[in-house]
This record gives C-alpha cells, structure tokens and sequence, in this order.
C-alpha cells in the first residue's frame, strides 16, 4: 500500500496489537498475573485480521493475473522472514536449544500439530507460523478463482477451515486449539473478506454497539476461561475474538478520516513500523529486565523504554532498507 493510499488508522491499530502483546505479556510472566495471556491472545488476533485486510490489494493482484504470486511471495518473505531468522537465532542461544527443534522453529513447522517441539522457547512464533502458511496458501487457492467467484472462494476456505477446528475439537488441547497453524488460517482470511466489503458497509453506528456487545461477552469469557478446560468454552472464546477483531478492524477504518494533525499521522506511521520487531523481540527485553527493579524506577518502564529504542533502530537500519529491495508487481 503506497503512502497516498496508507490508512494510518490502521498503522495506529498495528501499533496498539504490537505494544499490547509486549504489555499483557510483562504482567502474565514478570507479574505472574496469568489472565493477561488470554489478553494477548485478543492482540495477536488483531494482527490476524489486520494482515488480510491490508494485503487485499497485493492478493487482488494475484486473482487478476496468477504470474504475480512470485511477486507477492518474495515481497511477503522481505518483509518477514529476515528479522524471524535474527530472533530465531537470539532465542535459540538464549535457551540454549541447540537440538531438533531449531530447524522446525527455522521451517515454521512448530505448530503443525500438538506437542511438536520439546522446548516453546520461541513462544511469539506460532503467529508467525500462521502467518506464513497463509501467505504461502492462499495465493495457491485465489489463482483458480476468477473475480465473479472470489466471496464465494474466500467464505468456503473460511467454512473449511472454521469446520476443522469444530470437526476435530476433541483431538486438540485447549492451547492448541488457539495456536495449530492451520486451525487459526481462516482469522487471517476474515480480515480478507472484510476488506471485499469495506466499501459497501456502511459507517451506521450499530457497529460500535456490536463492538461494545461483543468486548462485553469477551470480558465474561477472560472471568472464567483461566478455570475452564472445555475446549468449546475456549473455541467460542477464539471465533469472538475474530469477530471482535472484525469490528475492530472496521471502526478504525472508517475512523481514519479523524487523523489530520501531521504529528499524528507521523506518529501512527511510526508505531506501526515498529510493530514488528516489538513482537518478535519483546520477550527478550522481558529476560533482561527481570530482577531490574528499584525505589526509584519501576522495571516496566524500563522495559518499554528499552522496546521503543530497539524496535526503532532495527526498522530504520535493518528493516526498512531490505524493504526497499522487494520487487514491484507488474500490471
């Protein structure tokens, strides 16, 4: 998406999902306050949803022409797979895990059914796993569908992929059921299909009441998920999540119009930068704080702080100059 056409809304909601898994995340394993890895869980599913809505435009590509999958591969892969093989690395010598499960951390295998690696000690990539399955799928899928049956495409890998978490609920821990690769594609599918409709859904206000119903019914769920172990409590628990993540997705959009001070829209672009390199790496921050705390400065501040620096140096000097090597789609 070139600058002229950026929602920075959305860079802003990129931002949020980044910094908000870093945050639930120093309070469930520095804190040991266990509910806010449910909390994270609602994060991660904004970047879901969020991916396939912003990619629509590079997937249409695909659909009108199947030469620029190439296109969209590599231009994925850029944007991806060098900084996960950097924290790949870090975790890896963090943990000391020089076995098996490195090469299918490195293949984005983790995931791909339960109990498959020994050691979770890249525990953020799972997401990453999803992701990337996705991206490597889904064009595969679109190519054999034209423009008149894409909605009826997208809802039938939605329907497929939806079904065989219902199908084979009993198989699958509660855990898995949140995070197997192939049981979480159809989030990232949703925000695709959103975005075939964007122009035609209108900013009628029952959106927000449903965003308030639904973060209502999230908030009972969050009570009483930590003592649950029903595994259709915690399917249900993921399928709103998607939905909530929807609305989301849709009222920052229509939002977008709101941002008009130049500090701001500099601000979101830049947070949504950072976004990356914060979820991939926020854990490590989380290990170099631990024991860090004083009178006079509280470790959380001192571990945001510390986030903020890294993530801002890594996408001006690492990121954003591979970024700039990625192929251009052909029309």
């Amino acid at each position: 998406m070139t600058d002229n056409k950026r929602i920075y809304s959305l860079d802003l909601l990129r931002g949020i999902a980044g910094y908000g898994v870093a945050i639930c995340h120093f309070f469930a394993f520095s804190r040991d306050i266990k509910i806010f890895e449910y909390y994270s869980f609602i994060f991660v599913e904004f970047f879901f949803v969020l991916s396939g809505f912003v990619l629509s435009q590079q997937l249409l590509k695909v659909v009108d022409n199947g030469k620029n999958i190439k296109t969209f591969y590599l231009r994925r892969w850029y944007r991806t797979l060098p900084l996960y093989f950097i924290a790949l690395l870090f975790f890896t010598v963090l943990s000391s895990s020089y076995n098996f499960d490195f090469l299918k951390y490195l293949f984005l295998i983790q995931k791909i059914i339960p109990d498959f690696v020994s050691n979770d000690y890249f525990m953020v990539s799972w997401s990453l796993a999803v992701e990337e399955f996705f991206y490597f799928l889904f064009p595969l899928y679109l190519i054999f569908f034209s423009r008149k049956s894409l909605v009826l495409s997208v809802i039938l890998f939605i329907v497929i992929f939806s079904l065989f978490k219902v199908l084979f609920i009993d198989y699958f821990t509660s855990s898995f059921i949140r995070t197997g690769t192939l049981l979480r594609l159809d989030a990232i599918a949703l925000g695709f299909l959103l975005s075939l409709f964007i122009n035609k859904i209108s900013k009628n206000k029952i959106f927000i009441i449903l965003f308030i119903l639904i973060g209502s019914l999230l908030i009972f769920y969050f009570n009483n998920i930590l003592n649950s172990s029903n595994n259709v409590y915690v399917l249900s628990f993921v399928f709103l999540s998607e939905i909530f993540s929807l609305i989301l997705v849709l009222l920052f959009f229509n939002y977008n119009f709101l941002l008009k001070n130049e500090l701001m829209i500099k601000f979101c672009k830049h947070i949504g930068n950072q976004t990356y390199s914060v979820y991939l790496f926020h854990l490590v921050f989380l290990y170099i704080i631990t024991g860090i705390e004083t009178v006079l400065v509280n470790n959380f501040f001192i571990y945001l702080l510390l986030i903020v620096i890294f993530s801002s140096l890594v996408y001006k000097f690492f990121e954003e100059p591979i970024l700039k090597l990625r192929p251009n789609y052909k029309n």
